[in-house]
């Protein structure tokens, strides 16, 4: 979700740092440290909504390959030869590249990254963990407005967390896989 353009960057939507109760910025992260980074870009065109597309029906048994759908709706080959290029000038490598998913794997020290999206890394501290964060705004060059929608893991704090689940009486699972494959 690219935003509104300043000083010839577009500021990302939905990627500001908001602080946990009770988090304790506990210093900077090490500029030299290895991270990675996934962007999400924009679709070639976008997904019909899916009730008109299919004139009210049920769906029928017409599927599309995945190199049909990332041909129709992944990421297009020129918005992806700007990321590189974008990679490139920020000393950033890239890692992965997925036109059918619209994903772009970029590694690179912290210091990079930083420069990169315009942000600060800070180490934080909290009961549920420690993480990183990303503090500012964070931004692409204005060449990349409309094309980068998100910027995934300039971010470390969990989301979610797992709740521990303890069945004292349960030695071993109900139906083993075996037992389920042969039930068929």
């Amino acid at each position: 979700m690219a935003g509104t353009i300043h000083q010839g960057r577009a500021k990302l939507q939905g990627h500001a740092h908001v602080p946990l109760d009770g988090e304790k910025q506990t210093g900077q992260t090490d500029p030299t440290s290895e991270l990675q980074v996934t962007l999400v870009l924009r679709r070639r065109n976008e997904l019909p909504e899916l009730h008109s597309a299919l004139g009210g029906k049920l769906p029928g048994h017409q599927h599309l390959s995945c190199e049909s759908f990332a041909l129709a709706h992944g990421a297009t080959g020129g918005d992806i030869a700007r990321v590189e290029h974008f990679a490139h000038a920020h000393q950033l490598r890239l890692l992965e590249v997925a036109a059918q998913r619209r994903t772009v794997v970029l590694g690179g020290n912290a210091a990079a990254v930083e420069r990169a999206f315009g942000v600060s890394f800070v180490e934080c501290e909290h009961r549920r963990g420690n993480y990183r964060a990303a503090t500012g705004s964070a931004s692409v060059p204005h060449e990349l407005n409309q094309i980068v929608e998100s910027v995934l893991g300039l971010n470390t704090r969990p989301c979610a967390m797992r709740r521990r689940v303890h069945h004292e009486n349960t030695i071993s699972p109900f139906w083993t896989v075996r037992e389920m494959a042969n039930a068929y």
